[in-house]
């Protein structure tokens, strides 16, 4: 695990080599299990990325997207 505290942090931190790179940060929270689930979100990320597997956007909502129509549409 590659999951540690700072001395001078109330919140968890990570370190870990992922294709040659060595990624760091602060996962921003302060329960070891949420940490952990942040962390391994990353590497997934970091993990698709590597093999071209790009993330589903969301796809905009009707109500949403009106009223920015409308806006984008009255100016002309």
């Amino acid at each position: 695990m590659s999951l540690y505290k700072r001395p001078d942090s109330e919140f968890y931190w990570y370190s870990f080599l992922f294709g040659g790179r060595r990624h760091q940060g602060s996962t921003k929270h302060r329960n070891l299990r949420a940490a952990e689930r942040a962390e391994n979100t990353l590497k997934n990320k970091l993990a698709n990325s590597r093999f071209g597997i790009e993330e589903i956007k969301p796809v905009p909502v009707f109500r949403d997207f009106s009223k920015h129509f409308l806006e984008m549409v009255s100016r002309n």
